[in-house]
């Protein structure tokens, strides 16, 4: 995705982005995890442990990703990446 474009002076004395030239982020992937796992507890109750992973690609990083850039190409804003996440859930169906 374009983060950004150089900047083209016109004839006119206008100066204006250049549109086909733009300066591009690296490509972002993300991984999540599931598991889960039944069992039926009685003939009445049914339950259901499941553990999900987000972001998993960002266990123990702290890398900054640039949003955006000056025409220059120098980088004008960054961000953390979205930390991993751990969500374990519990459910019973009566």
């Amino acid at each position: 995705n374009a983060v950004g474009f150089p900047l083209i002076p016109r004839e006119d004395g206008i100066v204006q982005p250049d549109i086909t030239r733009p300066w591009l982020n690296t490509d972002v992937y993300n991984f999540d995890l599931t598991f889960a796992y039944r069992k039926k507890i009685s003939d009445k109750i049914n339950w259901t442990i499941q553990l999900n992973i987000r972001n998993l690609q960002n266990l123990g990083n702290d890398e900054l990703s640039t949003i955006r850039r000056q025409p220059n190409g120098d980088v004008a804003r960054v961000r953390y990446d979205p930390p991993s996440q751990f969500l374990l859930t519990n459910t019973f169906r009566f």
